[in-house]
Parts: C-alpha cells; structure tokens; sequence
C-alpha cells in the first residue's frame, strides 16, 4: 500500500467532523510542591496552569485570589471564568 503525501492526507482528513472531549480537572492547589533531589529543591505544579508541567513555572499566582467553593476555567488569554458544574 501506497502512503499519500501530506498535502493529500490533509486534504482527506481536513473535512471530517471531530467530536472533541472536554475534561475538567480539578486542581485546588495554591503553590508548588517542592521535592528535594540529592540537595537540588525541584518545584512541582500543583495548579495545573504551569505551561512547563510537571514542573511550575509562577502561573499559580492567578490563583491567589480565587473564592472558596467556586469553579473557575482559565482562559488561553490568562483571563478566568467561574464555571457552574
């Protein structure tokens, strides 16, 4: 069997409706974790808005002024959204 080339495959694909999933994950965590290896401290996300995960890059200052008992959805812009669930 003969593979298309790219430009081919794309076409073929490229009109096929996708449903996409959406997955909520709920994360509360305010701050990293650290995990010491040998003497060196590693800092894992605990929000899950790092965009260098597993490890935290400061995104979890976003979240510092959330409400208790609400739901928000981050926004790829950094904005945020309460969510009802």
């Amino acid at each position: 069997m003969q593979v298309p080339e790219f430009s081919t495959m794309f076409y073929i694909f490229r009109n096929i409706n996708v449903d996409l999933m959406v997955r909520y994950v709920q994360k509360e965590g305010k701050g990293p974790m650290e995990v010491k290896v040998g003497n060196d401290s590693k800092w894992i996300c605990m929000c899950g808005l790092s965009q260098h995960q597993p490890f935290c890059d400061g995104a979890h200052k976003k979240t510092l002024n959330e409400e208790d008992g609400k739901v928000y959805k981050y926004n790829p812009d950094g904005t945020r959204t309460e969510i009802q669930i």
